[in-house]
């Protein structure tokens, strides 16, 4: 590749420098003719003559030399071979400095970005992880709160019935002392009743008969008259 550069190089010079001599002699012959018309008199018609002469000669080299170099058909070719060496430079710098290094900083935008990518991946299962293992211990709170809520009310259950059961039992224990102690007196009442009501009928058969009655019937009496009533 750089040979191939400097054989274009020196092509390239030879080209631009062959335009400059034709130049240059042409600047020569002018020159010799200002010598001429130098050395000569300056004076009479030929002198007159020589120096119209010379300064049309200016003016028709003006008119073919004047303008924009670019347009100049006598540069074309060094025009031509300096484009295809520029292209040639330019092409063999973007090959070897410029698409290189951008593709360097490409490789290196995309490592970057490959490397966020799997960063924001592995953040993401990480996230995902950290969610299913709360979601895990949330339930494992709930299953245990409801365990321990479900023993509690069993034991609490518990609790209650041997309590109800105890003091349904010592209701009934005074239940059934009340009921005794009603009973004794219930009974001692009756047998006051059963004194009082003998004595009361006998009064009232010895009033109405004039005679006391056997006590032994009037006890009878009132038995059967207590148990009719019962």
């Amino acid at each position: 590749m750089r040979r191939t550069i400097l054989a274009l190089a020196t092509i390239a010079a030879f080209a631009v420098a062959a335009p400059p001599a034709r130049a240059q002699h042409a600047v020569g012959e002018g020159a010799d003719a200002h010598a001429v018309d130098a050395e000569g008199p300056l004076r009479g018609p030929v002198g007159i003559e020589a120096i119209e002469d010379d300064v049309a000669a200016h003016v028709e080299a003006g008119e073919h030399g004047g303008g924009m170099p670019q347009l100049n058909a006598a540069t074309f070719p060094s025009q031509i071979l300096w484009l295809i060496l520029s292209f040639v430079l330019l092409y063999w710098l973007m090959k070897n400095r410029g698409l290189p290094r951008v593709a360097r900083i490409l490789e290196t935008r995309q490592a970057r970005i490959d490397g966020s990518l799997e960063r924001a991946t592995k953040l993401r299962g990480d996230a995902e992880a950290a969610y299913a293992r709360h979601e895990k211990l949330v339930a494992e709170a709930r299953a245990r709160a409801a365990g321990d809520v479900q023993a509690m009310r069993e034991r609490t259950g518990a609790d209650l019935a041997k309590r109800q059961h105890d003091l349904d039992a010592k209701l009934n224990a005074r239940i059934e002392e009340a009921e005794a102690r009603v009973a004794a007196s219930r009974a001692e009442a009756m047998q006051g009743v059963d004194a009082v009501a003998a004595e009361v009928a006998s009064a009232m058969l010895e009033r109405l008969v004039g005679a006391s009655p056997p006590e032994s019937d009037v006890k009878a009496a009132v038995e059967r008259a207590k148990g009719e009533a019962a």
